[in-house]
């Protein structure tokens, strides 16, 4: 019977102990994700960066926001877009244009962070005059 009471002494120890630890990651995480406001700030500015390039019809400034190695999917692009020339090829913003991007809103934006990468998901309200098109 003792054996049977140490056993189940040890196995409540081991589980409160792995319980403590889950507990302790989770609120470190969570403070490591609190403390990177600063980089939430920075990274929500370099996206707005993009949208007023879109509505300057700034193409060098769109440029600039983008990596070489760029790689995605567009608006209707239908297949993977590869780097920053793609980007722009894609885009094809004409600064003498008489259309393009008028105002957007976000309507969501969030991000996570693992490690130095940040995953960013947002959903944005967008004006644009395009012919055939409707505004939003």
């Amino acid at each position: 019977m003792t054996l049977r009471i140490l056993g189940f002494s040890l196995f409540s120890f081991m589980l409160g102990a792995t319980l403590f630890a889950a507990f302790t990651t989770r609120v470190s995480t969570a403070s490591v994700q609190d403390d990177r406001a600063a980089d939430r700030s920075a990274i929500r500015a370099h996206i707005e960066s993009i949208f007023q390039a879109f509505i300057n019809k700034d193409p060098a400034a769109l440029h600039a926001t983008h990596a070489e190695n760029w790689l995605g999917y567009l608006d209707n692009s239908g297949t993977m877009v590869k780097g920053i020339k793609g980007y722009m090829d894609w885009n094809q913003v004409d600064p003498k244009s008489p259309y393009g991007m008028k105002s957007y809103k976000f309507r969501d934006f969030d991000m996570i962070f693992k490690g130095d990468a940040a995953f960013v998901c947002f959903v944005a309200d967008v004006e644009s005059n395009w012919p055939g098109r409707s505004p939003h």
